[in-house]
């Protein structure tokens, strides 16, 4: 799910194994680099019925990650473990309250269109979005491990970097300061003041882990109509003509827009929209 920086939320994990009443759960979550960040009991939907559902009440993150939760308990008799995990982001392309209310209103039914069922929409358009044009329309967590070389010049594979969280080289952490000191480019650049290797020591394999925010700082207007537009299609999405590519009437024959390489969903104003927004190149920079 997609949570929110500097904001509570309940995450929720259901065993499908029967349940023994009256046991405990725990839930243990860790951050890319493997830190603890929460290690409690997790809360049973319904403790005193037959249920799989366990809640944990998620403190306000102050800052932009990938968390991992593992859920742990004994069913059957047995100790069982699921793992789920949570993207914590700077904002979202919309909120619940605005999906809602867009348009024709008839998201705004509770019972068929829960909360967790757009939670789930919305963290699948965040990422069809960032894979379709190469570029995170939502500030965003990311890692990558590099090779480091004999350059000062080192690049990310996240386009619109904006911070630099942590840098490890040579399994030691940089400080603070000397991270505060390197500069960063939209493009995922990251410029050091000092080599990222040297050659006395030769090329070195996965040797530079750099841990980084990157998207667009707030979704432009366009992308988050979009987004809106995607949501309501998805959730909604009863007509018969999707599985069609062309039908005839009595005022001819009527070509359908349908998904494909050039337009992924199909619908031709939000694919407009990601080609407008497309930030893919032809080159690669190495």
């Amino acid at each position: 799910m997609l949570v929110l920086k500097n904001t509570k939320a309940t995450i929720e994990v259901e065993f499908d194994a029967a349940v023994d009443l009256g046991h405990t759960v725990t839930v243990t979550i860790t951050d890319a680099d493997g830190n603890v960040v929460e290690n409690a009991q997790a809360a049973a939907v319904d403790p005193d019925g037959p249920t799989g559902a366990y809640t944990f009440d998620l403190p306000p993150q102050p800052e932009v990650a990938e968390l991992t939760c593992v859920w742990t308990g004994q069913f059957s008799g047995v100790v069982q473990s699921l793992e789920t995990s949570v993207s914590v982001v700077g904002r979202g392309l919309f909120s619940i309250p605005e999906l809602r209310s867009f348009k024709d209103k008839v998201l705004n039914d509770a019972n068929s269109y829960p909360d967790e069922l757009i939670d789930a929409t919305h963290k699948e358009i965040v990422e069809f979005f960032q894979r379709e044009c190469d570029v995170s329309f939502v500030p965003r967590y990311g890692q990558v491990t590099l090779n480091g070389n004999w350059r000062r010049a080192i690049w990310v594979p996240n386009r619109k970097l904006t911070k630099l969280l942590r840098v490890v080289v040579d399994g030691t952490a940089l400080s603070p300061d000397l991270v505060a000191q390197m500069a960063i480019y939209l493009s995922g650049k990251v410029d050091r003041t000092a080599l990222w290797g040297s050659y006395w020591q030769g090329w070195k394999d996965d040797n530079v882990v750099i841990s980084y925010v990157h998207g667009w700082p707030a979704p432009p207007e366009r992308i988050r109509t979009a987004a809106k537009l995607l949501a309501r299609y998805e959730l909604v999405k009863t007509d018969p003509t999707d599985r069609m590519v062309a039908m005839t009437n009595d005022l001819g024959t009527v070509r359908l827009s349908i998904p494909s390489f050039q337009y992924p969903t199909g619908i031709p104003i939000v694919d407009a929209t990601l080609a407008k927004y497309d930030e893919h190149s032809p080159i690669e920079v190495y």
